[in-house]
């Protein structure tokens, strides 16, 4: 029994944090702003994609660039509303920690990882400082 209960206290609420989100790590260095910025870019040289092949004369090419175009603003408005729906749930999440909505998520994200990093940290410390008092209470 005694070795169930230490197993049970190991994994403490500190170390379930961390477990339980376990992209936090990933979502502290994703800089958003630069991720929009990136995928409106990308938006826009589709546009030009689209305009070039609306516009050249080269039957074969215009075929070509017309197939290839539908497809990949299909991936691009598809990637668009991914985003955008993240971008709402980060909102969500900032304004239910208290943050302000219109800051860099990946701030909050990194101070939530870190939090959860350092209550891992002491929880092994703990363990260890156990480890040693049960080993001085056998002596």
């Amino acid at each position: 029994l005694e070795k169930q209960a230490e197993a049970i206290g190991n994994e403490s609420d500190a170390v379930a944090l961390g477990k339980q989100l376990p992209t936090l790590e990933a979502a502290a260095r994703v800089v958003w702003q630069e991720e929009g910025a990136e995928l409106s870019k990308l938006i826009a040289s589709l546009k030009q994609v689209e305009t070039q092949a609306n516009t050249d004369t080269v039957e074969k090419f215009k075929e070509g660039m017309t197939l290839f175009h539908a497809e990949a603003d299909k991936k691009a408005q598809a990637l668009r509303r991914q985003f955008d729906e993240a971008d709402a749930a980060t909102k969500e999440v900032c304004a239910y920690l208290n943050e302000d909505a219109k800051g860099a998520p990946e701030r909050v994200f990194s101070l939530i990882h870190n939090f959860a990093s350092v209550l891992e940290q002491a929880h092994k410390y703990n363990i260890e400082c156990d480890e040693k008092d049960r080993r001085k209470l056998r002596l």
